[in-house]
């Protein structure tokens, strides 16, 4: 191999959804038994030689017979959406999430951090920090697919996506424990119950209705501001989140709070 131009590579290497370059790379080297590390300072003296900057190593990617450098600039421009990423396609990433480990027989995958869905509906999986399989079913994949219209509307960002989880798995944990619903009962009675995966696994459809319920009062331009405005947005509040019972006070709230706060960083 020479510094000017590479060969393309005998194994190909199937590019995953979302995943970086970097990730890539890795498991180019690795099925055709190149040293990573040395491709790596490969990339770097090109970057260096040619002044071409990061986008280098989309190059060197195309010419090992990986996918065009305009694949992985269109994936983290998909991944962007409402989420606060600000490395570049070709920057090592602050924060990552990991492929469907089914999807890739195993293999550690690494994928652009993004909000753009929580499960894999080939195989059922959780795609959390802590993969589950196997547990995606119609109420979780309609909840799924609402969350995913949404995210693709512009409507979600990250801050959304974690405070109605947070907000949902604080007033269910304050509730009695036979007034729970019976996704979260059944998980928690299950041996190996991981607080973070399962009981976020089981209160998904319910963090989807509160990220929809705050996700539409913020488009329909529901104002914080003005002397009733307060107790209007809580009663509309209340009435959204009937569902989740007479202690829904902590939901109305929390919500209410980050109604606030966006409309005060809009001002």
């Amino acid at each position: 191999m020479t510094i000017d131009r590479l060969p393309r590579q005998l194994i190909p290497v199937r590019y995953v959804h979302f995943e970086t370059p970097n990730s890539y790379l890795r498991r180019l080297c690795t099925a055709n038994s190149i040293d990573h590390s040395w491709m790596l300072s490969l990339v770097k003296k090109r970057r260096v030689s040619a002044r071409s900057g990061a986008t280098e190593l989309g190059r060197v990617i195309a010419e090992l017979g990986g996918p065009d450098s305009a694949m992985f600039v269109r994936a983290h421009e998909r991944a962007l959406r409402g989420h606060p990423n600000t490395r570049g396609p070709w920057d090592k990433q602050a924060a990552s999430r990991v492929a469907c480990l089914s999807c890739t027989a195993g293999h550690q995958v690494v994928t652009y951090p993004h909000i753009r869905f929580m499960f894999c509906r080939r195989h059922g999986r959780w795609l959390g920090d802590n993969q589950r399989p196997g547990v995606l079913d119609a109420d979780l994949w309609k909840a799924e697919c609402r969350l995913r219209r949404l995210v693709s509307a512009g409507s979600v960002d990250r801050e959304l996506y974690e405070t109605a989880w947070e907000l949902v798995r604080d007033h269910y944990y304050l509730m009695d424990t036979g007034t729970r619903p019976r996704r979260f009962q059944v998980a928690q009675d299950q041996e190996g119950f991981t607080l973070g995966t399962d009981d976020r696994v089981a209160l998904f459809p319910e963090t989807a209705r509160v990220i929809r319920t705050i996700a539409n009062l913020a488009v329909t331009n529901t104002s914080i501001s003005g002397r009733w405005a307060g107790a209007s947005t809580r009663g509309r509040l209340s009435a959204a989140f009937e569902w989740a019972g007479d202690e829904r006070w902590m939901l109305i709230e929390g919500a209410h709070d980050l109604l606030g706060r966006r409309h005060a960083l809009a001002s």
